[in-house]
């Protein structure tokens, strides 16, 4: 399940755009894709599933967390900015309410 793990938050740690983007490409590529992927093998068993709900709630948490550092630290030339947060990021999670976390 998920391939990184998921350090605590300081928003000291992220004030350049670089330390911002690569944190959420390597949740997002190494944890929330995997996560994905593996579902299927072990969704049909609730204790899995709900395994599975709690790391993409984790990553998910991370994600946002990491993001408003950013944003709170004043770096508008990352990747994952405001506007990501906002749009791309608030669709995406959105999504795992409606269609999967209404249900777990």
């Amino acid at each position: 399940m998920g391939g990184t793990p998921i350090k605590p938050v300081s928003c000291a740690d992220y004030t350049t755009a670089e330390a911002i983007d690569d944190t959420i490409f390597r949740y997002v590529d190494e944890g929330l894709i995997p996560e994905a992927e593996e579902m299927m093998a072990y969704s049909w068993f609730w204790f899995g599933l709900w395994i599975w709900d709690e790391n993409v709630h984790s990553y998910m948490t991370a994600i946002e967390a990491v993001a408003e550092c950013g944003i709170s630290n004043g770096v508008e030339d990352a990747t994952y900015n405001k506007e990501w947060l906002d749009t791309t990021f608030r669709d995406a999670e959105g999504g795992y309410c409606r269609n999967i976390w209404g249900y777990t």
